[in-house]
């Protein structure tokens, strides 16, 4: 399982900004503290033998920071 940011790896980090984990068969993101820096196009890719799947979604952060 990996997940990107605008075509770039994303990983969970030390300001515990953003989360990745999973429970269970589901993956998830958490993303916190968002500001406009954390708009772009979130991607998780997944492969195994039996191929690959992937699902992308746009975050855009709106309002005051």
């Amino acid at each position: 399982m990996s997940w990107f940011k605008d075509g770039k790896p994303l990983r969970s980090d030390e300001e515990d900004k953003v989360k990745i984990g999973s429970e269970g068969e589901q993956v998830f993101i958490e993303l916190r503290a968002c500001d406009n820096e954390t708009s772009g196009e979130y991607t998780c890719t997944a492969s195994n033998v039996a191929g690959d799947a992937c699902c992308t979604v746009n975050v855009i952060v709106t309002g005051d920071n």
